[in-house]
């Protein structure tokens, strides 16, 4: 009979160490995933700000790129108004001025 008891003790013994490693192995999973989902989320806020600083950039080589162009379109129409200014003067007055070309700025004569 102590024989049985003491099998009994025994078993309950295992059982009590494998119930209280089975929740520690668990707890340190659960530890373990909780602390990859932070460097997962914490990566994803890295490369999304990556993402947007990339943008950003792009958003102002392209702001730049319009602001060349439109100076380049001003210095076109200063060079025409100086040359109207120009010719204006040298004819004492306009009779007549007929624009060539597509855009109507291209060319411009003087009749």
């Amino acid at each position: 009979m102590s024989e049985l008891i003491i099998d009994s003790v025994v078993i309950a013994e295992e059982q009590a160490r494998g119930s209280a490693k089975w929740a520690y192995e668990f707890e340190l999973r659960s530890k373990v995933e909780a602390a990859d989902r932070i460097a997962q989320r914490r990566l994803a806020e890295i490369e999304r700000r990556r993402l947007e600083a990339e943008q950003l950039s792009a958003s102002r080589i392209e702001k730049v790129d319009e602001t060349l162009k439109l100076f380049d379109k001003a210095e076109k129409i200063r060079s025409l108004i100086v040359a109207f200014n120009k010719a204006y003067a040298d004819n004492g007055g306009l009779r007549r001025l007929i624009c060539v070309g597509a855009s109507g700025l291209r060319s411009m004569q003087i009749v």
